[in-house]
Parts: structure tokens; sequence; C-alpha cells
């Protein structure tokens, strides 16, 4: 299986390999890169992992990364997501795209 990373920095979302398609079965690293602030990940119109959304620390070695599978039942599209800032002093809901907000996607393929 493939390895596809996500790194989010301050200002960009980069993809290595570029462009960013994954395939049932590959896992995607997730990791933050010049951040020291939490980021929540949200896939914003279905979701090719088991979760919708996971959390990122930067401020914790070990919770500056996730490594989910893409499953094996997953349509074939792209799916957007948003790494959007968490400061803790207003709700999502009041401010759903805080300032700080990054935005990314995934092609999903059955093609090899």
């Amino acid at each position: 299986m493939a390895n596809q990373t996500v790194t989010i920095g301050p200002t960009d979302i980069t993809y290595t390999p570029d462009p960013p398609v994954v395939r049932p079965g590959d896992t995607v690293d997730f990791v933050l890169d010049g951040r020291t602030d939490k980021v929540k990940v949200v896939f914003t119109d279905g979701t090719p992992f088991t979760q919708a959304s996971f959390d990122l620390d930067g401020s914790a070695p070990l919770g500056n990364s996730q490594d989910p599978t893409v499953m094996s039942t997953v349509s074939t599209r792209r799916y957007y997501f948003q790494a959007r800032p968490e400061d803790g002093r207003t709700p999502p809901h009041h401010d759903p795209e805080p300032p700080g907000t990054l935005g990314g996607g995934l092609d999903v393929t059955t093609e090899f």
C-alpha cells in the first residue's frame, strides 16, 4: 500500500507525493509542520476514513500527526477537508471557518 503525506503548515497545505491520489488501504499521514497550535482536520462532505475529523496538537511531539487508512468501501471521488485552528475560545458552531483555516482535498481512486 502507498503512503501519502499531508503537511499542514502555518499558511499552506502540501502533499507528498503530489497530486494527492490515494486508494483503498492506503495510509495518509496528516502532519503539522511549523505549528505549535491545535488543529482539527474536518472532512466537510464525506470522509474516506472511519472518522470524519481528528485533532492534531503541534505542542505535543506525539500529537502532531495522525495516520488513518483509506476505507475499502470508499467511493471514488475528491474528499475535501479543512484544517481549523482550535484555540478553545470560540465554539465551532459560532465561527465555522475561523481565521487561519486552510483547505485541501484527497482524490480517491480504485485504479492502479
